[in-house]
């Protein structure tokens, strides 16, 4: 990876000396018709700090050229050729053959250029993804696009090799390094500005946007994380965030996606919740500047009718300014079907159980774990469905505890000396466990079941509970459920 300069705050007749390349705009223009043409000329007689946001972040930030060479950047087949729009192949990194749109702006944005590197989601390609999200909006404004097509390198979920369980974290990554080195290649053959460097993605590609902000933020002066995961992207021990941007986005009250990648693990997700994860995070950091957008009832997509006021967004926000004086919040225009927040975003529970306590105390105990951990959460929930209804939640009416509660009390008659004490390694978990959203929310039950099932197989209620775990691919793949890990599979 070659190194990547930082901005630093010089004097101001340095600044007024430099050859800078900036938006050029007329102060009196909406903020959503904002250009990135040049902004070469200052009056060093009489010097006027620009009051427009973007040219306000290349007056403190000047555009700086990316130093890379051809020889040691790229590929062989790489160095010797002319970079221009369109689909491009045979890219070797990590000995894997990779490929990749990317889309130039007009020749009349001239000087170090901005660049968005975009990823696609399940079952797409970079170019789809472009095409779809509209990005030729980015274009429009004087920045390239860099679409990558992934090559099903992820476990957990292929696409992306962007959710890992706690013992990949450190493993090498493929498609990490295939970004960088295909970063470092195309800055050699054109200009580009390595203080605007942003990066985002939707559903999988969203996944990928979330991995790569939590570990490059050194390089990345933010970007758009849409519709995407944020569980299982954190690097351990987690690497603190350098000052940058971050929109979090989804489609609306209706993004959610049920669905298999390729011939990966069929799951169930509910993106407004696992949006909200990834905004709290990004807000809570240290030095990050979050602001979400939400579609209006668009489903499943990125929110195109916002493009406009997140590349405005990210442009007045470059590496080194996370915080712009200048900027202001404005939401998006009415009509747009799009509405943006400089807040962190929250989405109320959809379910709250209450379990009533019925014979046996115990078992209504640990069904009110089950329900706290995994009924109530939103992301966990469409993803063990099947395990709830096998363990006495009914399908329809997940807020019943009443068939958990006499499953419980039939599998505990079957063995009482075996399943009093499992019953009640349970309950004494449940006393101090922190249950919540996302899966870190679920990770206090999974976490019992790891400590009170390991080694428990002539239990009939630790036979319950597992049977049905390694039912579930996403469990079995990240293998979160180590008490279940030697588990004779069910004979069904």
């Amino acid at each position: 990876m070659q190194s990547r300069l930082k901005p630093t705050f010089v004097p101001l007749l340095i600044l007024l000396l430099m050859a800078c390349s900036g938006p050029g705009t007329d102060p009196s223009t909406d903020s959503a018709d904002t250009s990135l043409e040049d902004i070469n000329e200052f009056d060093t007689a009489e010097v006027t700090i620009p009051s427009d946001p973007i040219e306000f972040a290349y007056y403190m930030v000047p555009a700086t050229s990316m130093d890379t060479d051809k020889a040691t950047a790229c590929p062989a087949n790489f160095q010797d050729m002319t970079l221009a729009t369109g689909q491009w192949t045979d890219f070797n990194s990590a000995d894997q053959i990779r490929s990749f749109y990317i889309a130039l702006p007009d020749p009349a944005f001239t000087g170090a250029r901005p660049l968005f590197i975009g990823y696609h989601g399940t079952n797409g390609t970079g170019l789809g993804k472009f095409e779809s999200a509209e990005w030729s909006d980015f274009v429009a404004k004087g920045m390239i696009v860099l679409a990558p097509d992934g090559n099903e390198n992820g476990t957990v979920w292929p696409v992306w090799d962007a959710m890992r369980t706690f013992a990949q974290m450190d493993l090498p990554n493929a498609d990490e390094t295939y970004i960088q080195e295909l970063l470092d290649c195309v800055a050699a053959h054109l200009d580009i500005d390595v203080h605007r460097i942003y990066m985002g993605g939707h559903s999988a590609g969203g996944i990928m946007t979330n991995y790569m902000l939590q570990r490059h933020s050194d390089w990345s002066a933010g970007g758009i994380v849409a519709s995407g995961i944020f569980a299982l992207t954190t690097p351990e021990p987690v690497i603190p965030l350098e000052p940058m941007t971050v929109v979090v986005t989804w489609g609306g009250d209706n993004d959610s996606w049920a669905g298999q990648a390729g011939e990966g693990p069929t799951t169930s997700v509910d993106f407004p919740l696992e949006s909200s994860i990834a905004s709290q995070y990004f807000e809570t950091s240290p030095g990050v500047n979050q602001a979400h957008c939400y579609g209006h009832e668009l489903g499943h997509a990125w929110v195109n009718p916002v493009n406009n006021w997140m590349i405005d967004f990210l442009m007045a926000h470059p590496n080194g300014l996370a915080e712009n004086e200048r900027w202001e919040f404005s939401d998006v225009p009415a009509g747009m079907a799009g509405t943006c927040s400089t807040e962190a975003a929250y989405v109320e529970q959809e379910i709250n159980i209450d379990c009533e306590i019925n014979n046996h105390a115990n078992c209504t105990d640990y069904c009110q774990f089950l329900a706290d951990c995994v009924g109530e959460n939103g992301t966990v929930r469409p993803v063990m469905l099947g395990p709830l209804v096998a363990w006495g939640f009914s399908a329809s009416n997940v807020e019943d505890c009443s068939g958990c509660v006499e499953l419980c009390e039939q599998t505990l008659s079957a063995s009482p000396d075996i399943d009093e004490p499992i019953l009640q390694c349970f309950v004494d978990e449940h006393a101090n466990a922190q249950c919540g959203q996302g899966v870190p929310g679920a990770m206090p039950y999974i976490n019992t079941t790891n400590v009170c099932c390991v080694g428990q197989e002539n239990s009939p209620l630790c036979s319950l509970i597992c049977s049905e775990a390694q039912k579930v691919d996403v469990l079995v793949n990240t293998g979160l459920v180590t008490g279940c890990s030697d588990w004779p599979e069910d004979e069904e």
